[in-house]
Formats: structure tokens, sequence, C-alpha cells
């Protein structure tokens, strides 16, 4: 499995800058449950980036991951070609912590968002000081996830495409 650990000065500039847009966000998150802050900013093929922060609830399992919400930007926007997703998170006080890495949910969806740009979604994590980073892909992460292809369902990306908003 490739799971690269390396540090902020080693990324290109393009991750450097991705990382930096999530952290510019990172004291948004509302997460006044667990103090956990994570941040996302998602770069597409064309350079366009969304960025979103978590967002927790009492009812813990209505909670909102910072990746689906970064994901759901970009599509609400028309688009769906993902290249690179930049995650920043953790406890502030504690920055010596691991970059946090996407859960099972959020795998999935990530997962999904892939099948969609047709192409495996480079993953880069770092810790809220980004003093340690991880890089790794979707598909490094969930490396047999159940998809459109268990359904059956692979032409109806191609139909999706052609009717949403930003043509490819």
């Amino acid at each position: 499995m490739r799971i690269e650990h390396t540090s902020f000065a080693n990324l290109r500039e393009e991750n450097k800058q991705l990382l930096l847009k999530a952290k510019e966000i990172l004291l948004n998150a509302y997460n006044i449950y667990s103090d956990f802050n994570v941040a996302v900013a998602v770069l597409t093929k064309d350079g366009h980036i969304y960025r979103s922060c978590n967002m927790e609830n009492a009812s813990y399992g209505l909670t909102i991951c910072a990746e689906p919400g970064a994901i759901q930007q970009a599509f609400s926007h028309g688009n769906y070609h993902i290249k690179t997703l930049g995650i920043v998170g953790g406890f502030l006080n504690k920055s010596l912590t691991e970059p946090p890495m996407p859960c099972g949910r959020c795998r999935q969806i990530i997962s999904e968002a892939s099948f969609l740009a047709g192409d495996d979604i480079e993953i880069i994590s770092a810790n809220v000081d980004l003093s340690k980073v991880i890089i790794t892909s979707i598909l490094e992460l969930l490396p047999a996830p159940f998809s459109l292809n268990d359904l059956h369902l692979k032409s109806k990306i191609h139909e999706f495409k052609m009717r949403s908003v930003k043509k490819e």
C-alpha cells in the first residue's frame, strides 16, 4: 500500500497551496463536542478549489465530515473532475498529532467521486501545524469499494455527466 509520510516542504507547490487553503477555514469547524477540527480543500482537474469543514451535531450520527462537504461543493458547481483532496485536521492544542485520514463513510464517498472523475483521487493529509503529512490515494485506502459496477450501472455515469451543469 502506498502511504507516504513526508514533510510540508517536500510537497509539490500545488499540494502546499491546497493544504493552506484547507487550513484557512480550519477554525470554522463546528466541533463543540469533540474539539476535533477538520477542513478539506478539493482541487479539480481544471484548477478550481472547493472547501468545507466538519460540522458536529448533538446527535453524533448526524455529524457531517469535511470531505463530503467539499466534494458536494464541487459537484454543486457541476465540477466532477476531482484530482486531489487536501485535508488538515486534529486537536488545536495538540499539534503533534498524526494527520487525520478519511473515515470509512468518507472513503466510500471519495471512491464514488473517483468513478465520476474517471481516475484515482490523490489524498494529502496534514496535522494542524502542517508538521506531519501523509500522501496516499483513495484506491490505496479503499481498494475494493462497493460501486456502480456492483449495481451494473456503469453507463449511468456517462448519462449523469451528459445532463450535468458543467460539460466535460
